[in-house]
């Protein structure tokens, strides 16, 4: 495990190592807005935004 400290709060690098994706289930969550990001083709994505639907 690789860990680093930033502003004295300890972040593990490697948690999805840990993560069980065969039991990973999806359902859907009605939302007020969804979260868009941008990329231009060979290009760099935008830092996004919440958008209401």
């Amino acid at each position: 495990m690789i860990t680093t400290m930033e502003n004295e709060i300890m972040i593990d690098k490697d948690s999805l190592q840990d993560t069980d994706w065969n039991s990973l289930t999806f359902n859907l969550n009605p939302a007020r807005s969804m979260f868009v990001a941008n990329c231009k083709e060979g290009g760099e994505w935008n830092s996004g935004e919440l958008a209401p639907y």
